[in-house]
């Protein structure tokens, strides 16, 4: 093999290599972004959850002893939580569409610097000193336009993680369970527990109250 056949395999090498990178880092950045969705996600329904059985515990703590009513409501809690997921996926879907658009803009950008790469390097012998200049002004606005994706991506799921947060929440946004609400509970609880049932307080008190901010949600 001559020097020219040589030389045309070690730059192709390189660009191979540059191109499985490109592939690995897009991957690692739509799987980052994955990440930051489900974790934001199941961190908000736990809590989420943790509220409502709070809620149920001070309303009546041995409400698992009523098997009949305790089953309805396990099942319809189970209905609205898994509604509730369901709207903050929806809420995260244009998030992520939008990094993923990001993140092939920003392979393609590379894919392109890596291809000049191999025309420097290999296609071409002689470049005029014009075209020189004009290349090396392409490269530094594309090294400048990743960067600004970066940044944008960034944002983006920050402020994703930030929406799904403070999504169907209440007051100042943080889950937490109405404090004066549970204090009239414990001085009525008695009075609710001879005239009604528990699982009646249950449903006005917390499943519908929820319910209601998860239809809100739908329609905004």
């Amino acid at each position: 093999m001559d020097t020219h056949e040589n030389r045309a395999e070690e730059v192709l090498n390189i660009y191979n290599e540059s191109e499985n990178k490109i592939k690995s880092d897009a991957i690692i950045s739509r799987a980052l972004a994955d990440k930051i969705t489900t974790e934001a996600i199941d961190e908000k329904v736990d809590a989420q959850l943790n509220s409502i059985k709070v809620q149920i515990h001070e309303i009546n703590p041995n409400f698992k002893d009523d098997k009949k009513y305790y089953e309805i409501a396990k099942q319809t809690i189970q209905d609205s939580m898994k509604r509730y997921e369901d709207n903050l996926l929806t809420l995260s879907k244009p998030f992520d569409d939008q990094i993923e658009k990001l993140i092939l803009e920003k392979a393609e950008i590379e894919t392109s610097i890596a291809g000049d790469f191999l025309a420097e390097n290999y296609l071409k012998e002689n470049h005029e000193n014009s075209e020189e200049e004009n290349k090396k002004k392409v490269s530094k606005e594309s090294k400048e336009r990743i960067k600004e994706i970066d940044k944008k991506i960034k944002d983006l799921n920050d402020q994703k993680d930030e929406a799904i947060r403070k999504a169907m929440e209440e007051g100042n946004g943080a889950i937490q369970v109405n404090v004066k609400k549970i204090k009239v509970f414990k001085k009525i609880k008695r009075f609710f527990m001879v005239k009604l049932n528990s699982y009646k307080v249950i449903v006005k008190d917390v499943i519908n109250p929820f319910n209601e901010r998860i239809d809100k949600f739908n329609v905004s």
